[in-house]
């Protein structure tokens, strides 16, 4: 299996910039209904439990504490001073062959992709589940309920 990277020139040709063999295994995709009527999906397989980090540029990147969940609409070039300590991710994708799934499937992180991380709780207590897409406030930053 490769992942395979293209776009087409304003003239109309196909231009492959890039294939490589994936790292990872894509399966078990099935999208579900969650959060408020939003649609959440599993991008890449596992679970994952932390406190919800949101990260919207550099500098919440550089400050994003170990063992979190990172929260963002997409992963960027500044997130990926975050993504080596994080224990999962949420991304504002609807898609497993999305950059950030991509990204987040090499550092082999349990991702969920929604369509508005606007409805993700800031600073929560959550489980993330990469297989079925399931995102579960279990408790609040202090552990409690």
């Amino acid at each position: 299996d490769y992942d395979m990277e293209w776009c087409f020139t304003p003239n109309k040709q196909l231009v492959v910039l890039q294939i490589r063999p994936l790292t990872r295994s894509i399966s078990n995709i099935q999208k579900i209904k969650k959060m408020d009527s939003d649609i959440s999906i599993g991008l890449v397989e596992g679970v994952a439990t932390g406190i919800s980090y949101f990260i919207a540029n550099e500098k919440d990147a550089l400050n994003f504490p170990v063992g979190a969940i990172l929260v963002t609409k997409k992963l960027d070039g500044f997130a990926l001073h975050a993504l080596h300590k994080a224990v999962g991710c949420i991304v504002q994708s609807e898609s497993i062959l999305s950059h950030s799934a991509i990204l987040a499937r090499e550092f082999n992180l349990p991702t969920v992709g929604v369509k508005n991380i606007s409805i993700i709780p800031r600073e929560k207590m959550l489980e993330i589940n990469g297989y079925n897409g399931k995102i579960i406030e279990i408790a609040d930053k202090d552990g409690l309920i």
